[in-house]
């Protein structure tokens, strides 16, 4: 055995998965430039606080993903656990909010998580993603899972499946917030710890428990796309109307939420669907959403936004298990 090995939950790209990396960010950046979105790349390392403000102080990219770093004996600072708060700290930090609206950014790089690594969920991991800031308009929801659907197709992706909901926006965040707590209440003692804690501090998150206890009990919930405002149900049904002119097959899920607290109306995920993947749970390949409030909440100006990050790593997996060529 080798004296020195790469630290736990990290490992080398060799020669064929850098390769397969590179591929695939070669069509990722060739299919942003003709959506006009143009690459930006932000600092390893940001303050802690881009995290703690933006995704919540109880989610799991503060608690349970969250991979503290310190210089030179000072603390504040953490590697990133995802590409949003950075990517939109840059727009705000850089002036891009006074710039003409729309501002399509694109990113591909490493991510870092700090809880135990399990199946295709490492500590070092990467990311492909894209963020739009200043666009309300649900033809921009429509843009970003048109771009991944067609993607995942055009590097040969086919056992997938695109998920959806509507959490509605911050306006009609309280109405769906005190139906849920009243009925996730009424089965406090036979929730889980986690979710116990949830709870009370987001309770849209306890949709996002795994124990199939939970799950059982998050099954019969209000749903959260019967509770929304009508704005909220009209752009949820122009979102689904533009995937199916454009032949982007969709299933909606009435439990599917994301595990960040910026997230406003549209929210949606892309499911691995083979069995190897499934029979350890749900893997996405692909996730994000709306996110209204994201700007303002990190000091800027009020301004819409709607992005979705992909994994590379579990990208080719999938690929390589489907038998494609990388």
């Amino acid at each position: 055995m080798p004296t020195y090995q790469a630290p736990r939950g990290m490992r080398d790209l060799g020669p064929a998965d850098a390769a397969a990396f590179d591929a695939l960010q070669a069509v990722v950046q060739a299919r942003a430039a003709r959506y006009g979105f143009a690459r930006i790349v932000t600092p390893a390392v940001e303050d802690r606080e881009v995290f703690l403000r933006t995704a919540g102080e109880t989610s799991d990219a503060a608690g349970k993903e969250m991979y503290d770093v310190a210089l030179h004996g000072e603390g504040g600072l953490a590697l990133r656990p995802e590409g949003t708060a950075p990517v939109t700290r840059a727009y705000l930090q850089a002036g891009l909010h006074r710039a003409p609206q729309p501002v399509r950014l694109f990113y591909f790089e490493p991510m870092w998580r700090g809880q135990r690594p399990q199946a295709l969920r490492f500590r070092q991991f990467w990311q492909w993603g894209l963020e739009c800031f200043g666009a309300a308009e649900p033809a921009a929801d429509v843009e970003i899972v048109a771009f991944t659907a067609r993607f995942f197709a055009e590097v040969g992706l086919t056992d997938v499946e695109l998920q959806l909901n509507t959490i509605g926006d911050d306006a009609c965040r309280p109405r769906i917030k005190e139906a849920l707590a009243e009925y996730f209440g009424r089965y406090r003692s036979e929730l889980d710890a986690d979710c116990k804690k949830r709870l009370e501090t987001s309770v849209l998150r306890v949709f996002d428990c795994k124990n199939p206890r939970d799950r059982e009990i998050a099954a019969g919930a209000p749903k959260a796309r019967d509770l929304v405002c009508a704005e909220d149900r009209v752009h949820f049904a122009a979102v689904t109307g533009g995937l199916e002119r454009l032949g982007v097959a969709y299933r909606i899920v009435d439990t599917l939420v994301r595990g960040l607290d910026y997230y406003t109306r549209t929210v949606c995920e892309f499911h691995l669907t083979d069995p190897a993947f499934t029979k350890a749970g749900e893997i996405a390949v692909a996730a994000g959403g709306r996110y209204d409030g994201l700007v303002a909440t990190m000091g800027g100006p009020a301004a819409p936004g709607v992005g979705i990050a992909g994994g590379v790593d579990v990208l080719v997996s999938a690929l390589r298990r489907q038998g494609v060529a990388m």
